[in-house]
């Protein structure tokens, strides 16, 4: 069993290397490190988009009302509302409010954030770690391909990033000086970043608990308890928010998006939480209340739809393969997955790095259960972190790109640790010190193998890599060969006209890491030069293109004859109405108004019925519609020679499980009239465009189509 000294609640002693002057290189590099960040962060920032049009729409609505900022309403009306907590969106209202509604106030958040995680990272390392590692981490970290995808995205994950490491310095504080102060603001702290991204906050929660478990210095009993109450104030802090809109009448607020239940509770722990690592069943679902409510003919036509959509999609999976590309946008759950095209591309550059990094640290500090110092406890606190996430993303089900950069800055710690320990055990002349030259080499063969995904992109940087380690390798086996020579540690300086100091291992692992970040760096400059802001970004040449086609939908802007047929008709409580968000984003930012997604998120939200729908009609809440053939729709088979596209809605149910928005799409096909039939474009560089039509339901007769459905 490990044992700790115990002295009660004084806090534990510590040498701090924060508690020596920062050396001037450090400082300066720490600058030049903030900067690199800033310029990647902010370059053009704003100018290609909003990124995610979805949630851009909610920050337009949550303007219009206290209402809908508390409800994060995804339209003016307060119909429906966003799929995820409210901080982050709450902080880029607030942007948006008081610099304008612009793309460059809603993604400032989100830069800002980044830039501050990195300077964050450095502040912890250099407090523990000393210059070397601080500064070799903030590096790491500041070009990090998808951070910076997603630092300049109105995604909130770069928020997620800094509540994280806001979390982890409270209650390094807390084990330093012994107080529950410091813990309890740990747990209120990740209890903000589960309002920022619910269950993938506490992914770092396993860490903070071990971490003040084992490292601190209270007794066994009193470290229990001030871990109770740290839980109960986590819990009271993460679903505060979502119980108040909970215990609401769902009639006095929008309906929550993508719950399946109209609870947040629920969207937290299903939808955002369980389901992403659950398997998807992509089988029939015959007892779903959509199966039931179609006819047999309509069954017998959907079942024949299903079957022919999987033996298309298996030949697409087969010829990607076949091809040397695999299907989806993070690859097939594996323990490998850390390092296939899409996810490795991302993250795993500096892997090498981070797993002789937890070797050394595991040989460094022997025996395992011996009296845990200061130092050694963080290596438990930065590795359960690493460890967890990469476990989770490994083999969960389903995840978006953008999420791994909740990954980064463990990684990148880890990365800064290993640099600084395996250079110190090089130039104290350890047994240990050819693991140097085995991390230089394991990175180097991991990013062989990356950029051997990517066979025509940049083939020199493979070249460079491959010098900068040699060289780099060179200079530590000389210095090797020196030492053994002359029997001591033999260092030789070099002077710079600045007057800086450095050893030949300092300038072997600098020469090292600089060439390993070589690809990961044009791979971030790649994302600047795309001139285009992804719903789900991606960093790199590709921005996902090869694996992800059409990922898209929703980066298309209405025509302006569409705008003005709907702009025209005065002020109804509805502009128009559309099957899902897709369709309403665009809308709602061309035009500021309200726009009715009928079937929320991807049109499977059971919101309202079309009996609803007919009388809003009726009322006059609503009467143009408009609607475009869903990507889905379009790669479908041929239909057979029978079946009609009302037919097809009334049958397909493979990306919906709510009939309703399949019944208005009918009804409005059949009784309302085409009013325009447009294009819509895409933003950024893409020259792809969707076909819509705008209908016109102002003298629909609901009548004949009531009694149509009674005849089925």
């Amino acid at each position: 069993m490990m044992t700790i000294i115990d002295d009660g609640a004084q806090p534990l002693p510590l040498k701090l290397v924060e508690r020596k002057e920062a050396p001037g290189w450090y400082r300066w590099g720490l600058f030049g490190v903030l900067a690199l960040a800033w310029f990647f962060d902010f370059f053009h920032l704003g100018d290609y988009g909003y990124s995610n049009f979805f949630y851009a729409s909610a920050v337009r609505s949550m303007l219009m009302s206290w209402h809908n900022f508390w409800y994060l309403a995804f339209d003016a009306a307060g119909f429906l509302s966003i799929d995820k907590p409210p901080l982050g969106f709450w902080l880029q209202t607030a942007s948006a409010w008081l610099f304008g509604m612009s793309p460059w106030s809603v993604l400032l958040p989100q830069a800002l954030a980044g830039v501050l995680s990195i300077a964050l990272l450095a502040h912890l390392l250099r407090r523990y770690f000393g210059p070397v590692a601080a500064l070799s981490a903030a590096l790491t970290l500041a070009l990090s391909p998808i951070n910076i995808a997603t630092n300049r995205s109105n995604n909130v994950d770069s928020l997620l990033v800094l509540s994280g490491l806001l979390a982890v310095w409270a209650i390094l504080l807390a084990v330093e000086k012994g107080k529950l102060k410091w813990l309890l603001l740990s747990a209120f702290l990740l209890g903000l970043g589960f309002n920022i991204k619910s269950l993938e906050a506490f992914l770092v929660l396993p860490a903070l608990a071990a971490y003040y478990f084992f490292a601190s210095r209270h007794k066994w009993g009193k470290r229990v308890l001030h871990l109770g109450l740290a839980s109960l104030l986590l819990i009271v802090v993460s679903l505060a928010w979502m119980i108040s809109v909970d215990l609401t009448p769902a009639s006095a607020r929008p309906y929550i998006s993508s719950s399946g239940n109209n609870s947040e509770i629920s969207l937290a722990i299903g939808y955002n939480g369980l389901s992403r690592l659950l398997p998807h069943e992509a089988a029939v679902n015959e007892s779903s209340p959509s199966y039931l409510a179609l006819s047999p003919p309509q069954r017998q036509l959907f079942k024949e739809y299903t079957q022919a959509i999987t033996e298309a999609y298996n030949q697409e999976v087969s010829a990607m393969q076949a091809s040397g590309m695999v299907m989806g946008e993070t690859g097939l759950a594996s323990p490998v997955r850390l390092i296939n095209p899409q996810v490795g591309s991302q993250i795993s550059w500096l892997l090498g790095l981070v797993l002789f990094g937890l070797v050394i640290l595991a040989i460094k500090w022997k025996p395992y259960f011996s009296q845990l110092s200061e130092q050694r406890a963080q290596w438990w606190l930065w590795g359960t972190w690493f460890l967890t996430q990469a476990g989770v993303f490994s083999l969960a089900n389903y995840f978006h790109l953008y999420y791994l950069a909740v990954c980064m800055p463990s990684l990148c710690a880890l990365v800064g640790i290993g640099i600084g320990l395996l250079s110190e055990s090089y130039a104290k002349q350890q047994a240990r010190s050819w693991l140097l030259l085995l991390a230089l080499g394991l990175s180097g063969l991991i990013q062989l193998q990356l950029l051997s995904y990517f066979p025509n992109w940049q083939p020199w940087l493979l070249w460079a890599m491959l010098a900068g380690l040699g060289l780099a390798a060179l200079i530590i086996l000389l210095t090797f060969i020196n030492r053994r020579r002359k029997s001591t540690i033999a260092r030789t300086q070099l002077r710079s006209k600045a007057g800086l100091r450095m050893s030949s291992i300092q300038l072997a692992t600098s020469i090292g890491l600089l060439a390993l970040l070589l690809a990961p760096t044009a791979w971030s400059l790649e994302t600047l030069s795309a001139r285009h802001n992804s719903d789900f970004p991606i960093a790199g040449p590709t921005l996902g293109s090869e694996y992800i086609p059409d990922l898209d939908l929703t980066q298309f802007m209405p025509d302006a004859s569409t705008l003005k047929i709907l702009e025209d008709q005065g002020n109804p409580r509805f502009l128009a109405a559309t099957p899902d968000v897709f369709t309403a984003a665009p809308l709602i930012l061309a035009t500021g108004k309200p726009i009715m997604a009928i079937g929320g998120y991807v049109g499977g939200s059971h919101i309202t019925t079309l009996e609803q729908v007919q009388a809003m009609v009726r009322r006059g809440d609503v009467r143009y519609f408009v609607m475009f053939a869903h990507k889905a729709i379009l790669q479908l088979p041929p239909l057979p020679p029978t079946a009609s596209l009302s037919q097809l809605y009334e049958s397909f149910d493979s990306f919906s499980e709510d009939v309703t928005v399949r019944r208005v799409n009918v009804w409005v096909m059949e009784t309302c009239q085409p009013k325009w039939q447009g294009t819509w474009k895409a933003v950024g560089n893409s020259q792809h465009t969707l076909p819509e039509t705008v209908f016109d339901c102002a003298q629909a007769s609901t009548s004949s189509a009531d009694s149509r459905r009674k005849d089925q």
